[in-house]
């Protein structure tokens, strides 16, 4: 017999299998997820101390962080338009004891504010019975921040880049679209429209509509597929100014849409 309790060569040790998550915006990687329809969190979940050769499932969770007016952190389930949780989940058969697994959740995120946290809780699970979770509310690895597009513009004369446009037929104005906070890879339309600014004799300001020789607004529009969140997009009116006084100032208004949904403007007088 051998039967010595504190002989190290006879004792093994249990460990139990633990996980981490890091949620980031799938579409480019950072920490900030645009509020707009057809987003995605992809969630990379950490596993250590799991057997090598077994199946396990990582099933995840997306809560809202809620603040109150006193500070009180708590959580709340974030759920789609027809108000079903947002869930996701994986399956993975392990070839180590410890290594990665990616868990995507994709949702409508245009009802959520700005600032928002979206915190991913992750579980795994084997055979149906969960053998370890990660679910902290204040975890920064596990959330992302929602962000809102936003736009600012600059008008200047086409033919040499300055603020001044000589009121001819033909006239060509660039206004150029700095945006922020897009989702890289889709496909955004710029529609501007064009005003004069008024100014009465008690020095009111106000706008009216800058119309063509044909009586219709002189509007203008381009699409395009941003490659990082932020960026610039030119936009160009071509039109008669003919008829326009010397020091009348034409002013563009500008707004960003995603499917037929606008998302931001830019119309200041």
């Amino acid at each position: 017999d051998h039967k010595d309790i504190n002989d190290i060569d006879q004792t093994v040790t249990v460990k139990a299998p633990v996980i981490g998550t890091t949620a980031v915006d799938a579409a480019d990687g950072d920490k900030t997820v645009t509020g707009e329809e057809n987003v995605a969190v992809r969630d990379t979940v950490h596993y250590n101390n799991v057997t090598p050769g077994k199946t396990y499932k990582v099933t995840g969770t997306l809560y809202e962080k809620v603040l109150d007016k006193n500070g009180k952190v708590t959580k709340k389930v974030f759920k789609d338009k027809n108000g079903t949780p947002v869930t996701a989940e994986a399956n993975f058969t392990a070839e180590d004891s410890y290594g990665n697994v990616d868990v995507t959740f994709y949702f409508d995120g245009s009802s959520l504010k700005e600032g928002t946290s979206l915190v991913a809780f992750e579980s795994l699970s084997h055979n149906d019975k969960e053998i370890a979770s990660h679910a902290d509310v204040n975890d920064s690895g596990q959330t992302v921040i929602i962000t809102k597009p936003k736009l600012s513009t600059t008008a200047t004369d086409a033919l040499d880049g300055d603020k001044n446009l000589i009121g001819e037929d033909n006239a060509t104005i660039v206004d150029t679209v700095h945006y922020m906070n897009v989702t890289p890879g889709k496909t955004y339309k710029v529609s501007g429209t064009l005003y004069e600014k008024v100014t009465d004799k008690d020095g009111k300001v106000s706008k009216k509509q800058l119309l063509d020789a044909d009586g219709n607004p002189v509007t203008a529009e381009t699409e395009f597929i941003p490659e990082t969140a932020f960026g610039d997009v030119d936009v160009t009116f071509t039109f008669d100014a003919s008829d326009l006084k010397a020091k009348d100032k034409v002013v563009a208004f500008e707004s960003l849409s995603l499917n037929g949904k606008e998302l931001a403007s830019h119309a200041d007088i």
